[in-house]
């Protein structure tokens, strides 16, 4: 399937891997069944044992889950009732998210971006132009601070994230072969 992308291969060969792309498809809808079935199991055990502090919560999740399914299967996700409910639930929560995760994020840039050698000067002045290219102040301080966020995200970033998906697809191969002869057993719990 990598190849396709490179060389110029003979008919069965990109039929095949049409096939496993067509086959990783449906284990994805089934793992995600799976995931669904899971979750809601997992917080409904919650609720029955009213867990404290958690039951709650586990009763909104699945309060929202049944929103979600019955609104998609019944309107679709074309419809704009489900935009409604998309835009006034989930995005509102993203922004939440995103918004606690910003302590996190500025703990660990004070930690990282202390330019104590060359390196890490070079990697706070690519951080310092990049957030100065995403905000409309840097824009106005300087016209040319989103394209040089371009350039970084287009160029030095790309090659860095190249490297990252390539690692971590080599290691969900390896996983999953160690899965499927047996080696990994560590999704089945503690054995006692």
């Amino acid at each position: 399937m990598i190849l396709e992308y490179f060389v110029s291969l003979p008919m069965p060969m990109r039929d095949w891997g049409r096939y496993i792309t067509n086959f990783g498809v449906v284990v994805l809808a089934f793992a995600l069944g799976v995931g669904a079935i899971v979750t809601l199991t997992t917080h409904y055990r919650r609720i029955q044992r009213r867990t404290a502090g958690e039951w709650q919560y586990s009763i909104v999740l699945i309060a929202t889950f049944v929103l979600f399914l019955t609104i998609g299967l019944a309107l679709t996700t074309k419809h704009p009732g489900w935009d409604w409910l998309y835009q006034s639930v989930m995005l509102p929560l993203y922004a939440t998210t995103y918004s606690m995760w910003v302590f996190y994020m500025a703990s660990g840039a004070y930690r990282s971006f202390r330019a104590r050698s060359l390196e890490a000067a070079v990697l706070l002045t690519s951080g310092c132009i990049v957030m100065l290219g995403n905000v409309p102040i840097g824009e106005m301080m300087w016209d040319m601070f989103p394209l040089m966020r371009d350039w970084i995200m287009a160029v030095p970033n790309m090659g860095a994230n190249r490297g990252i998906i390539m690692g971590a697809a080599l290691g969900a191969i390896i996983l999953g072969l160690r899965v499927l002869i047996g080696r990994e057993t560590g999704y089945l719990g503690s054995r006692e």
